[in-house]
C-alpha cells in the first residue's frame, strides 16, 4: 500500500505562451508518517526519440511528511531552454512529466502530451523557418494524463507494522486518463 497517494493534479495557466512557466496544483494524501522527504520533478521531453534532449525543469523536496492527511501545493517551473531542443521538435507535439520519488524510488509518474502551436493564422499557415517563440502557444492535454504507479519500499518500520514487508518489487500499474476514484480528477485543466 502506498504511503503517498496523488489525489488530483490541476494544470494551471492552460493554454499559455510557450515561454510562460509551467504550473501544476497537486493534491495528495499521506496515509502514514514518512521519515524522509518526497522528491518531485518536472521533466520536459525535448525529443521523443532521445532521452538526451530531456530537460529537468525543476526538482523540489517536500517533507518530511510527518502528519497523516491531505496536502495541496503549487509546483511551478520555468519553460525548457529551447536552445537545447532541435528546431524541428519545438513546434508540434511534445510531453511533460511529473514524477515523485521516496528514498530514490519513483512511485508515480504523471505524463501529459502537449502541443506547441502558432495561434495567429498567418503564422500557422506559413510558419517561419526558425520558430518564433514569443508567438507560440502551449496547450497541455490535461484530460489525457498518463499515470504510472510503482510499488516501492517505504519506511521499513511501516512495512513491518502493516505487513507489507515484501513491497517494493517494482510492480508497475499504468492508468490512462481518469482511472478510479482517487484519480478521477487527475487530469483536470484547472482553468
Amino acid at each position: 500500500m502506498a504511503c503517498v497517494n496523488v489525489l488530483d493534479v490541476q494544470v494551471k495557466k492552460n493554454p499559455s505562451g510557450i515561454l510562460d512557466k509551467f504550473c501544476f496544483e497537486i493534491s495528495l494524501e499521506c496515509t502514514q508518517p514518512l521519515t524522509e522527504d518526497v522528491e518531485w520533478k518536472i521533466t520536459y521531453i525535448g525529443d521523443p526519440e532521445s532521452q538526451d534532449k530531456d530537460q529537468e525543469l525543476e526538482a523540489i523536496d517536500l517533507g518530511p511528511l510527518k502528519e497523516v492527511g491531505q496536502l495541496k501545493f503549487i509546483f511551478e517551473c520555468d519553460p525548457p531552454d529551447y536552445e537545447k531542443i532541435d528546431e524541428d521538435n519545438i513546434v508540434g507535439l511534445s510531453a511533460v512529466m511529473i514524477t515523485a520519488s521516496y528514498k530514490g524510488h519513483q512511485f508515480i509518474r504523471i505524463s501529459y502530451y502537449l502541443r506547441n502551436y502558432y495561434e495567429k493564422t498567418e503564422l500557422a499557415d506559413c510558419p517561419p523557418d526558425k520558430p518564433d517563440l514569443p508567438n507560440l502557444k502551449r496547450q497541455i492535454f490535461s484530460e489525457q494524463a498518463r499515470v504510472t504507479k510503482f510499488s516501492i519500499p517505504w519506511d521499513e518500520a511501516q512495512a513491518d507494522a502493516d505487513g507489507t514487508a515484501g513491497e517494493g518489487d517494482g510492480e508497475e500499474e499504468e492508468e490512462e486518463g481518469q482511472a478510479g476514484k482517487e484519480d478521477e480528477d487527475m487530469a483536470g485543466d484547472g482553468g
